[in-house]
């Protein structure tokens, strides 16, 4: 996404740059303040020393308790929802042991069910790995959802857009139309270039998907997400 809007002029680009969001993410969970501070006093300042005609941020940490400080400070930007498949989210993240709530690197990057989150689950700490992972997966696409409702309603634009979209430069050319305007001419053979390239690709150790019931796992945890929403109802 990050390599799409930095191959076109007039636009600075970055993927998770430094100031990073994971330094107070965690802390933020628990204390709304962190994210607030971190907003205005290091990742504002550092957006500022931008001079370009558009400014593109891409990182997934955004929507674990910056929007909503952000929007309150008075930032207008605009949004890209990047769809994936649940699954396939889940798999990558536990062959990477990203664990939510379990491994360092999904604690420092990762929601968990102790979270204040969408999606609640009882006894969590009795989920497999694949099944905290498949969580997450389905918690930041509910998050999608609730935001892609709230953000029109403020006035913001969103563009929602699948990873195999970005192979289809007709789509991605859209993206840049709706959401850059007449700020960035869209330059479909710079475009063309970045467009369907395969970037960032981690696989873990070992690299061998997992011999794991999938069907079998995630109908469990479907059932136990069912179970709690039902209880919150009450």
């Amino acid at each position: 996404m990050y390599r799409i809007w930095d191959s076109l002029q007039g636009v600075d680009a970055s993927h998770e740059p430094k100031p990073n969001f994971h330094k107070v993410m965690r802390s933020a969970q628990k204390n709304p303040k962190w994210a607030r501070d971190f907003l205005r006093w290091e990742k504002f300042p550092a957006m500022l020393r931008s001079h370009a005609k558009a400014y593109v941020e891409t990182s997934h940490l955004f929507c674990k308790a910056f929007i909503e400080p952000a929007l309150e400070f008075g930032l207008r930007p605009s949004f890209i929802t990047l769809r994936r498949d649940p699954r396939a989210i889940a798999i990558s993240h536990l062959m990477l042991r990203t664990i939510p709530g379990r491994t360092w690197g999904g604690q420092a990057f990762c929601l968990s069910p102790q979270d204040s989150v969408f999606l609640s689950v009882e006894d969590w700490e009795g989920l497999t790995d694949y099944q905290l992972c498949y969580w997450y997966a389905l918690e930041i696409q509910k998050r999608q959802a609730v935001y892609e409702k709230i953000l029109p309603q403020k006035g913001l634009q969103n563009f929602s857009i699948t990873t195999r979209e970005l192979n289809d430069i007709d789509r991605v050319t859209e993206m840049v139309e709706t959401l850059a305007g007449d700020a960035i001419t869209p330059d479909t053979k710079r475009l063309s270039t970045v467009v369907g390239q395969l970037y960032n690709h981690r696989r873990g150790s070992g690299a061998r998907t997992p011999d794991i019931d999938f069907d079998r796992e995630e109908s469990e945890l479907e059932r136990r997400l069912a179970a709690t929403e039902k209880t919150l109802v009450l």
